[in-house]
This record gives C-alpha cells, sequence and structure tokens, in this order.
C-alpha cells in the first residue's frame, strides 16, 4: 500500500513541478514581449527552488486528492509556500509582481489542463482565452508604464 500512495505523491509532485516550470518560462516570455528583464538566477538553481516549491504543491495536492477530497481551500497553504521561497529564493531580484505571475501562470495551465483532461474543452479552451486577454490587457498596461 506503501508503494502505491509513494507513486501518488510523485505523480502529484511531478504535476506540480511541470505546471511550475512552464509558468517560469511562460512568465519570461511575457517578461521578454513587454520588455523587461525577469533575472533569473541559473538553471540549476531555479530547478531546485522548483523542485522544493513544487515539492510543498504536490503534497498539498496529494492530500486534497488523496486524503482530504473535497478540501480544496487546503491549497491555499501550499501557494503561501510557494510565495515565500520565491520571495526568498529572488529577494534581490524581484519586487512581488513576478511571483503573482508566477502563480497566475500556474494556476490557468493547472484549471486548463485538468478541465482538458477531464473533457471540458471548452472549459480549457475559455480558461486560456480568459487568461490570454488578462495577460495582454496587463503587458499593454506594462508596456506604457
Amino acid at each position: 500500500m506503501a508503494v502505491i500512495e509513494t507513486a501518488h505523491f510523485m505523480g502529484c509532485w511531478a504535476v506540480a513541478f511541470l505546471s511550475l516550470s512552464a509558468a517560469l518560462v511562460l512568465l519570461t516570455i511575457f517578461y521578454t514581449v513587454i520588455g523587461s528583464d525577469l533575472e533569473l538566477k541559473t538553471l540549476g538553481k531555479e530547478a531546485a527552488l522548483a523542485g522544493i516549491a513544487s515539492a510543498f504543491e504536490g503534497a498539498g495536492l496529494w492530500v486534497v486528492v488523496f486524503l482530504l477530497p473535497g478540501a480544496s481551500r487546503l491549497m491555499v497553504i501550499p501557494g503561501l509556500i510557494v510565495v515565500v521561497l520565491y520571495r526568498l529564493g529572488h529577494l534581490l531580484e524581484w519586487n512581488g509582481h513576478e511571483i503573482i505571475g508566477l502563480l497566475m501562470f500556474q494556476v490557468v495551465l493547472l484549471s486548463a489542463g485538468m478541465a482538458a483532461f477531464s473533457g471540458h474543452f471548452g472549459v480549457a479552451l475559455g480558461v486560456l482565452i480568459g487568461a490570454g486577454v488578462l495577460v495582454w490587457l496587463v503587458g499593454n498596461i506594462a508596456k506604457g508604464i
């Protein structure tokens, strides 16, 4: 039984790591498009930070999915831990807006992915279009500043 639980946890960790990594790539592209620099650390340091942060997210997801179904509000706690980890990891480089963007991209990716995975392709497309419009608006505002 412990092997199955470990496999479930590792799957949740993998989903969290992949979505966090993809969100970091999208945030880098967004900052490049608006003509700003994200100021990331080396690939190894960013991967280590994403690995640690996604471990907390994966643990939270595992608890919500396999131990306490319906307690999705608990995912706020791993989210706050990720905010603290990224704030400490980029204390001098980032001012806080980057972390909000990172989590926003991750939530959009996970929401669209979960909707598509469960067969709700219209919802997934709606999430992606809505997020795209929001990113476009924020990008135009950021370019104007």
